[in-house]
């Protein structure tokens, strides 16, 4: 039953994304896929190099709970705040304005990133977590790749 519902669900959307030549998507570039069957069920510009900055504030937050879910992290957790997460406040980018040296914990990293959208408590949790920034895109790849 599982199977069928997701066939015509499937089914539902490749009919709607085969008219999307006549919709209006004002996004620059996508690209929808099955997960199970990896079919391409839509694409517009989806070969385009772009910035994923919201994207890699999603799976750090993905991970995080998944650790969280796993009880391999807590909440009430604390992180040291790095130079390199706080540089981020003072760079432009979107920031919860965290200080270097501060011990901040994983539940506020988190509203952080979910509410204020923050760089640097993108950094800090990632560097929390794994060591270093480099490490926890390794452990995403890991991850997502299971």
């Amino acid at each position: 039953m599982k199977k069928f519902l997701s066939i015509i669900f499937l089914s539902f959307l490749w009919l709607n994304f085969s008219l999307a030549n006549e919709l209006s998507i004002k996004a620059d570039s996508i690209i929808l896929l099955d997960h199970r069957s990896e079919l391409v069920l839509y694409e517009k510009n989806a070969d385009e190099i772009m910035y994923p900055g919201g994207m890699t504030k999603i799976m750090t937050t993905a991970l995080a709970f998944h650790f969280i879910k796993n009880k391999e992290l807590s909440l009430d957790e604390k992180f040291l705040v790095s130079e390199k997460a706080w540089r981020m406040s003072h760079s432009g980018y979107s920031s919860m304005f965290i200080m270097v040296g501060d011990r901040v914990s994983v539940e506020n990293l988190l509203r952080g990133i979910i509410v204020v959208s923050g760089n640097d408590a993108s950094i800090a949790l990632a560097e929390g977590i794994a060591g270093s920034e480099e490490k926890f895109v390794e452990m995403i790849v890991c991850i997502s790749l299971q």
